[in-house]
């Protein structure tokens, strides 16, 4: 790396990234609290970076804030030599062939270099990273027996010399990786952390990475002294560790950092950071955004940015705290920079709304303060008070569900949801298939007349399966507010809708197997936000209009009951009711979810796959266990959707009818419209031109197909593409390759 390259990667480290200017770089100096951009880094013309902070702070100053020496700013072959390499520790796969080293200096000064056919590199590049000791780790943990995990390879060599299996990681806290934890499967983990806050940060990640993986795990740290080697050079023993306390956030180490009076007192910024590492662990989305989870305590994510339920929030508190006043609005943005920095440079993790599989288990964030998550399996399922083993999240939408209770029966709920049999099988469906988070659902529309209770059994079902603050919402005026609206919740409800627009429609649809916005930040110039999500939809409405085929494919349609004068009741006593009966109604579903869970591997092919495929096998799962028939409830529904949505369609039964009349009929679009356009007055919707009749047959197809007629557009030729309209007899799909196992 050049000497330019090492000085830009250190100023994002410390999470001031500098910007391209003219022909050099600018940044803010952390030598000084900079409000503004000061620093200026060029390169001079023998390569050596060249630094110049217009404040007035010197060259080593900077660079003792950016972690850096005099040697980092010149090139390799001309730094000077006064800090020799002392140790080299060498990482080898699994039969032992090395892979890459890392380089100590005598000044402890940290360098890789990658083995290419032998020989050593700089930079580890493409290098596969693995645990130090891997051979021996890999032994111990097929064994069963203990290896100790601890930070830095300094420390593995002086408990390897003790006679105990010791591994790490390379790179020093925070580089911890997942699939290190599945190299030790089987181990009895022992984690030693370092006494300062970044090592008890790193070792915390390390125990909460490592659970679900090791037969157990956990968190120690030196009787004497900071590390593992001052443990054993204090003349304590390998079982003589003690519990790993976190540090205190209340009293700091003064001399670490100096104020901008020249004191010895950290700044505020310093004293935020210290505290944010303390007893946070961060990272970053797929997408890009940075978040904390705590480190002792559910793993539940808080965004770094934003005015509540955030980490600025929680920081502004624990300063107060431990200080006795609140911290400045600047210290506090300064300091989440700084966090930002090391979010940004751990790896892209997933955070999971409300529902989360891990391994053979579902997980349901129960949304209480504690963290409590319910694990679902073929087993059976268990409230778990400590949390899931995976990441969630939540937002202003999220709300605390019921606690689950055991013994409970799902089909409480009918009491408040006036439908048929069919219509509660299709219900009953879509509750159990929430609770799989990677398959697809489709859009739950509920119909009725006036006074049939729509919007309270959408209420009802939204307050099982997944609580909100707002369970019913109005339609989005557009696709921005539709992303707002969509994001929050696992769960969408959309009351009273009288009409979808096409864009809406598009939305929906999208929705439903996984919608993506991007859009620019806003107060910059280039930076993009970007929203991807796949949700469960509920729609309520007398009549929701003309649906696009594609809605109506992905949809369930439920049509509730005139309820009867004589059955009505008071909303404050329905809600009286249903909040006492909501634990065991989850309980009921809980218990539905783990019984298709062990029948799953049961489904063989099912014939006339439906568009939503991975539904219909969550349905034939459920039908197995519980002896019901919602997966032919959900056929039919779909099949009587299409055949209704043709009612009143001009292009429809025209089609139709020439097909009944001929049989079958082929030609190109120009013949077809010319044939089946009305003389004189055409519909509204009527396509305009023959171009515009190919893409309304396209769409149209399912309701063609549900109708009895197949219509296909075979690649186009040199004479132009033909249309080709015949009988189907009966609902022709595409019935999947045979493969019997289930798609979730």
């Amino acid at each position: 790396m050049s000497p330019v390259g090492r000085v830009l990667e250190a100023l994002s480290a410390c999470g001031t990234p500098a910007r391209k200017n003219g022909n050099g770089w600018q940044a803010k100096c952390p030598a000084h609290d900079d409000r503004s951009p000061s620093l200026s880094i060029s390169e001079g013309r023998d390569g050596r970076a060249l630094l110049n902070c217009h404040a007035g702070c010197e060259t080593p100053a900077i660079l003792a804030a950016l972690g850096l020496s005099m040697e980092d700013l010149f090139v390799d072959e001309d730094r000077p030599t006064s800090d020799p390499v002392i140790q080299r520790y060498v990482y080898t796969d699994e039969d032992g062939t090395p892979l890459f080293r890392v380089c100590r200096t005598e000044r402890k000064r940290f360098f890789q270099e990658r083995c290419v056919h032998g020989s050593y590199t700089p930079g580890l590049g493409t290098t596969r990273r693995v645990l130090y000791h891997l051979p021996e780790a890999l032994s111990a943990a097929a064994d069963g027996r203990r290896v100790f995990v601890v930070e830095g390879e300094k420390d593995a060599d002086a408990l390897r010399a003790a006679g105990a299996t010791a591994t790490t990681s390379a790179m020093g806290a925070g580089k911890w990786r997942d699939e290190y934890s599945q190299s030790l499967a089987g181990a009895d983990v022992v984690v030693v952390a370092d006494k300062d806050g970044p090592g008890y940060a790193h070792a915390a990640s390390v125990v909460a990475s490592l659970e679900g993986h090791a037969a157990s795990v956990r968190m120690v740290q030196s009787a004497r002294g900071k590390d593992a080697s001052d443990h054993l050079a204090g003349g304590f023993d390998l079982d003589e560790f003690v519990v790993a306390t976190p540090p205190d956030v209340a009293r700091p180490p003064a001399a670490e950092t100096s104020g901008q009076d020249g004191s010895s007192r950290p700044s505020q910024a310093d004293r935020l950071v210290s505290i944010g590492l303390e007893v946070y662990q961060f990272g970053v989305t797929d997408a890009g955004d940075s978040f904390a989870v705590p480190l002792a305590g559910p793993r539940i994510a808080l965004p770094l940015r934003g005015n509540s339920q955030s980490l600025r929030a929680e920081l502004s508190r624990m300063y107060f705290m431990a200080e006795g006043k609140s911290p400045r609005s600047g210290a506090l943005a300064d300091a989440l920079t700084t966090l930002q920095g090391f979010a940004l440079h751990s790896d892209p993790t997933t955070l999971h709304l409300r529902y989360a599989r891990h391994e053979a288990a579902l997980w349901v964030d129960l949304g209480t303060p504690d963290g409590a998550a319910a694990c679902v399996d073929a087993d059976g399922w268990r409230v778990c008070e400590k949390g899931a083993p995976v990441t969630f999240c939540r937002s202003a939408l999220t709300k605390a569900m019921p606690r689950p209770v055991e013994g409970g029966s799902f089909a409480e709920l009918r009491d408040y949801v006036n439908v048929a049999d069919d219509d509660w099988a299709l219900i009953e469906g879509f509750a159990v298939a929430a609770l799989v988070p990677e398959a697809p659902q489709p859009i739950l529309v509920i119909l009725g007349e006036q006074g049939t209770g729509k919007s309270g059994a959408a209420r009802c079902l939204v307050a099982v399966i997944d609580p909100s603050t707002a369970p019913l919402r109005s339609a989005p005026r557009d696709v921005c507010e539709w992303a707002v609206t969509a994001a929050g919740s696992s769960v969408i409800a959309l009351d009273n809708l009288s009409a979808v627009s096409s864009w809406l429609s598009d939305a929906l649809c999208r929705g439903v197997t996984g919608d993506g916005l991007v859009r620019r930040q806003l107060y910059s110039d280039g930076d993009l936000v970007v929203t991807s999500f796949r949700k469960m939809i509920v729609l309520t409405g007398i009549d929701l209009g003309p649906l696009s085929a594609d809605v109506i494919d992905r949809a369930i349609f439920v049509e509730l009951q005139r309820i009867p004068p004589e059955a009505r009741r008071l909303d404050a006593d329905i809600e009286r009711d249903f909040d006492a009966a909501r634990g065991r109604i989850l309980g009921g579903l809980l218990d539905l979810v783990s019984a298709m869970m062990r029948c799953r591997d049961r489904v063989g092919p099912i014939a006339g796959l439906p568009r939503m495929a991975d539904h219909a096998y969550v349905l034939a799962a459920l039908d197995k266990a519980v002896g019901g028939n919602h997966l032919g409830a959900y056929m039919r529904a779909s099949a009587t959707a299409m055949v209704d949505a043709s009612d009143g369609n001009a292009l429809v039964e025209s089609i139709v009818g020439l097909v009944n009349e001929c049989g079958h009929w082929s030609g190109s679009a120009s013949e077809l419209y010319a044939l089946i356009t009305p003389d004189g007055y055409a519909p509204r919707s009527w396509p305009k031109t023959a171009s515009h009749l190919s893409g309304a047959l396209k769409r149209i197809a399912p309701v063609l197909l549900a109708r009895g007629v197949n219509f296909e557009s075979p690649p186009r030729t040199r004479a132009g593409r033909v249309i080709v309209l015949s009988r189907s007899g009966s609902v022709s799909r595409d019935a999947g390759d045979g493969d019997s196992r289930l798609p979730f």
